[in-house]
């Protein structure tokens, strides 16, 4: 195969092949390439009265797979001197940034791998160390977050009917809280503020892009006065709405401080059997078992008795 047909399947204009040689045991052709251009530009004062100094090295650079073979360029490494301004400076490639492994197309092919894999399984395929396809992979969900984001507060700016939730997670065991944003009717998750005070939420207002453009009918949230607040200056016109989990659970807990109350003018075995047996307090009627409804009304009796 000529050099002239090799360029074009390596596709780098700036560079041509001068000779390679193949690593049959760890399938790996290696290229000798060199510059097009016999001269470069000094980046200081743009001369291009330079000349070159010594005998390059050459860098090993990995590029984009021939087939089965992994492919490296052999780059040279050319030390230059502006004669104009005495510049000292290294010849400076596009596909390629100093000091650097892999050409641009092989990094953008990683990022694109990464979609939809392991990490393990990313760094296996293309035979690079495990922290190489890691630092990739993060590199490609950052895009790939950017992207999902951007489509997903599009599509909440054009819902109609919007509505809204607002929740707190805890961030690193209990001990730091953030606040999410959802957009219910599109199940996608909008953005994540710093932390649930008041203060972080009127910081993330004023910062905030696109906030003022959404338009929710209603806000869906736990029965903090904070987000309560927060909602109103934010959405005035919504309906604030507390969920049915939280309302649920201070329904719960309200029942269960009736339930210890009344446990204590209990006789022994009527106490135990409805300590026993108080899960069953907290399910609907109707879902409970034939055994579980009996139990239940073997507890009221002896408590009305």
């Amino acid at each position: 195969m000529y050099c002239h047909y090799i360029n074009k399947l390596l596709n780098i204009p700036e560079i041509h092949v001068n000779d390679m040689t193949f690593d049959d045991r760890e399938d790996v052709i290696y290229f000798q390439v060199e510059p097009v251009q016999l001269v470069q530009t000094c980046p200081c004062c743009g001369s291009t009265y330079v000349k070159r100094n010594g005998t390059p090295y050459k860098r090993q650079v990995r590029h984009l797979p021939l087939m089965k073979w992994r492919t490296i360029l052999l780059v040279p490494s050319i030390n230059m001197t502006c004669m104009d301004c005495d510049a000292h400076f290294v010849w400076q490639y596009d596909f390629v940034k100093p000091k650097k492994q892999y050409t641009q197309a092989f990094q953008e092919k990683l990022i694109q791998q990464g979609h939809g894999t392991t990490i393990q399984a990313m760094a296996s395929f293309q035979a690079v160390p495990y922290a190489t396809a890691e630092r990739y992979y993060k590199r490609g969900l950052a895009v790939q977050s950017d992207d999902t984001q951007a489509t997903c507060i599009q599509d909440a700016m054009a819902r109609d009917q919007l509505v809204l939730g607002i929740d707190d997670f805890a961030a690193r065991k209990g001990h730091t809280y953030n606040t999410g944003i959802h957009d219910l009717k599109g199940g996608s998750f909008l953005d994540i503020i710093p932390g649930r005070k008041m203060d972080d939420l009127q910081a993330f207002q004023k910062t905030c892009p696109y906030l003022h453009a959404l338009n929710p009918v209603a806000v869906v949230m736990d029965m903090s006065y904070t987000y309560h607040k927060f909602t109103q200056q934010c959405f005035p016109q919504a309906i604030r709405i507390a969920d049915r989990f939280h309302v649920n659970r201070y329904v719960t807990d309200a029942m269960h401080d009736v339930r210890k109350d009344v446990q204590k003018n209990l006789p022994t075995q009527a106490r135990k059997q409805l300590k026993r047996h108080h899960h069953l307090l907290e399910k609907r009627y109707d879902a409970l078992t034939h055994k579980e409804q009996a139990t239940v009304q073997a507890i009221f009796t002896r408590i009305v008795s």
